[in-house]
């Protein structure tokens, strides 16, 4: 760095960079070129923002109820000695066999039964409750203990 010794232009200072000679005022050039070194990095950082505000928005249309939707709960309740009768051959029609819901719906299962009950992916403890709410469409396929058909299909509609 050569500084110049006229008193007349004693705050501009002469700088070197990657081979180039830039003058201005003193720090000047150091200045800027460390902020052309930060411009890519806010823009990077402006980008992540955008994007991830962008796949906040679309999580949240597809992970909820469209407009006109009102979002329902399916209440099933398995009374005491219900697998016990399905399993002496009693043709108890506690749940359905096949049950349609839509995004945002809630399916709530009181298990009241001493044993443990099975629906789909689904295992509902003695004296516990299931609550689960769908959040996007498909189809769940699996076994029923509560159903005399031993099979459960739950579709998931958007």
């Amino acid at each position: 760095m050569n500084a110049s010794s006229s008193p007349s232009d004693a705050l501009t200072v002469d700088h070197s960079v990657e081979g180039r000679r830039v003058s201005g005022a003193r720090g000047a050039a150091v200045g800027e070129e460390r902020a052309q070194g930060l411009r890519p990095i806010w823009l990077v950082l402006a980008g992540a923002v955008a994007l991830a505000a962008v796949v906040m928005l679309v999580t949240a249309a597809v992970h909820h109820p469209g407009p006109g939707h009102t979002a329902q709960v399916f209440e099933y309740t398995v009374p005491q000695g219900t697998t016990a009768a399905i399993e002496a051959g009693e043709k108890l029609y506690v749940f359905p066999s096949h049950l349609d819901v839509r995004v945002g719906d809630t399916l709530v299962i009181h298990n009241n039964d001493t044993t443990v009950v099975e629906v789909g992916p689904y295992t509902i403890a003695r004296n516990a409750t299931l609550q689960q709410t769908f959040t996007r469409p498909g189809t769940i396929v699996g076994i029923c203990t509560i159903h005399p058909s031993g099979r459960v299909t739950i579709t998931v509609h958007s």
